[in-house]
């Protein structure tokens, strides 16, 4: 069902009506107009966690006309879609430094001189793409032949096409594990690639696993002119528009349609929504595929790829889980912070190479925060606390968020019973939704006419500061607080802020240091607040919940 998910389109984000390889093109396009000689090389690393839809997004842009070259350096072993590219072989052939460079350099150099025929003879950039992938064998049968005219002095072609050309090297990760004469493969290619010119780019896609690597400080890199900071690289490409994407408020005709597992799956990443529609529009020929499936998949990519029949849980996926359900731990080790991206569903949020800085956050996805709950459940809370009280000790994570995690973890989810329907939805997080429907259900009767409308409107009045929401009119506030309940939280550079937040919009108070000024705040993963806050967007609309952002940026929220 993977396989048959990655051929579906990836819609237009509904509130900022474009979509991720429209987004995409205007970075690259923005990259070529900035090069010239203070960049090392026309190239760059598109990164983020697993399900984001980066490979989807870069392919798309022959829409966007991108001639576009792909290759995927997946693993053999990799069970991973999309596979590995037979090409991959021809450039990962594990041969001496001189031979590497002559591949890299016959690879390019065969299609600079392809695309700029096609572009010549005006081929429409979707055809070329569809004339070279998936034609494998035609395709190494070129490179081969190709080979025999390319030496190490064989010098880069000059592309002048009007249309970009994109070269796409996914799985980068791989070129890192070659070691050649005490050096990788990535770090000879990226020797070439600072050679190539034109209207040409190259973009890196991957997890996030040792980004240091990737971008090392200027004082150890490979480069000597980056040493000698003569050049600069360009910084990599995180943020796609892909969230919430296959969410459809015409099949949520009541509040209690948002929690059948149909559209628990369209809220969150593209992956969820993109597999969950796949499965509705096959033919049947997903049909095996049961929810109990989606579930176990995405317990497995919270634990890196792994299956989880026999639950142990490392510290890491220990604070991941937490992470799904309580908020974002934050660590304090950048190395920490990437390993959870690359294998457990952070999503990164902000880089600067520069100053070593990486931040992330677990946004509300619904799909995870049951998976979560299951794997916090089956492993056992002590055991949890037990791990996130070691990362403290070993400095991982923030001595001051110590006392938020126990608590957190101590009185949340108190109601939980393992079924998934709207009861049980609303027994995930803060007692009084728990205790609502607790209470709806124990009355006797007394509480019949108490309908599941009236716990999602409470809710929405909730998080408006207790005004009814007939009339949708959000303030700055408002919509920082419905936008954190599906996004994460966005820290306000004012405490005065924060401290209205907790008090008005349902955030929740993680730290107070009365002597210096600090109050600091969370807004956990809770399906009540997370559907209730995506009404509030929606029918508030994204564009002024976007306006009011950029005015709270100016007011330094």
């Amino acid at each position: 069902m993977v396989e048959i998910s990655y051929t579906i389109q990836i819609k237009k984000h509904p509130g900022l009506n474009f979509n991720s390889d429209q987004y995409l093109a205007s970075q690259i396009k923005n990259y070529i107009q900035q090069y010239d000689n203070q960049f090392y090389g026309p190239f760059a690393t598109l990164c983020q966690s697993s399900g984001f839809g980066k490979t989807r997004a870069c392919e798309a842009l022959v829409n966007d006309n991108f001639y576009v070259v792909y290759c995927c350096l997946r693993k053999k072993s990799s069970s991973g879609f999309p596979p590995r590219s037979p090409a991959a072989d021809f450039i990962q052939s594990n041969d001496s430094k001189e031979i590497m460079i002559r591949k890299f350099i016959c690879y390019l150099n065969l299609f600079i001189e392809n695309v700029q025929n096609a572009s010549n003879e005006n081929v429409p950039c979707n055809e070329f793409y569809r004339e070279y992938f998936p034609n494998d064998q035609y395709l190494l049968e070129l490179l081969d032949k190709k080979l025999e005219d390319t030496t190490n002095d064989s010098e880069l072609g000059v592309y002048e096409g009007n249309n970009p050309l994109l070269f796409i090297f996914d799985e980068k990760s791989s070129l890192l594990e070659e070691k050649i004469n005490g050096t990788n493969s990535y770090f000879i290619l990226r020797k070439v690639l600072s050679k190539l010119a034109g209207n040409v780019f190259v973009l890196f896609l991957d997890l996030f696993m040792n980004l240091s690597e990737y971008y090392p400080k200027k004082e150890a890199d490979r480069s000597g002119r980056i040493c000698s900071l003569e050049k600069t690289l360009f910084e990599p490409i995180y943020l796609l528009p892909n969230w919430d994407l296959f969410v459809d408020y015409d099949l949520i005709k009541s509040m209690k349609e948002t929690v059948t597992f149909e559209n628990i799956c369209r809220f969150g990443r593209v992956l969820w929504g993109s597999l969950m529609h796949t499965k509705l529009i096959s033919d049947g020929k997903c049909k095996n595929v049961s929810d109990t499936n989606i579930y176990d998949f995405a317990i497995s990519k919270l634990l890196g790829g792994r299956p989880w029949s026999s639950i142990v849980l490392d510290d890491n996926e220990c604070i991941a889980a937490s992470s799904c359900r309580i908020g974002t731990i934050k660590s304090k080790s950048t190395s920490t912070s990437q390993d959870l991206v690359a294998k457990n569903m952070a999503i990164c949020t902000y880089v600067n190479t520069q100053n070593d800085i990486f931040e992330i956050e677990y946004s509300s996805e619904p799909v995870l925060a049951v998976a979560s709950a299951y794997l916090i459940n089956s492993f056992g809370y002590e055991k949890v606390m037990d791990s996130l009280v070691r990362s403290v000790e070993s400095s991982i994570i923030s001595l001051g968020d110590r006392g938020e995690i126990i608590y957190l973890l101590l009185n949340w989810d108190l109601f939980v019973d393992y079924d998934l329907t709207f009861e049980n939805i609303c027994r995930f997080c803060r007692v009084l939704w728990g205790s609502l429907m607790h209470t709806k259900l124990f009355s006797d009767g007394k509480c019949k006419n108490m309908s599941d409308d009236y716990i999602y409107n409470l809710a929405i009045s909730k998080l408006l500061g207790g005004r009814p929401w007939s009339s949708i009119i959000l303030d700055d506030k408002a919509c920082l607080a419905a936008s954190n309940c599906r996004i994460g939280t966005i820290k306000s550079k004012s405490t005065s802020t924060s401290q209205d937040l907790v008090a008005k919009n349902m955030a929740i108070c993680t730290y107070v240091n009365t002597q210096n000024d600090i109050f600091e705040i969370e807004y956990s993963s809770e399906p009540v607040l997370a559907v209730s806050s995506a009404y509030l967007i929606n029918s508030w609309g994204y564009e002024k919940v976007m306006v009011s952002f950029v005015k709270a940026l100016n007011h330094l929220f």
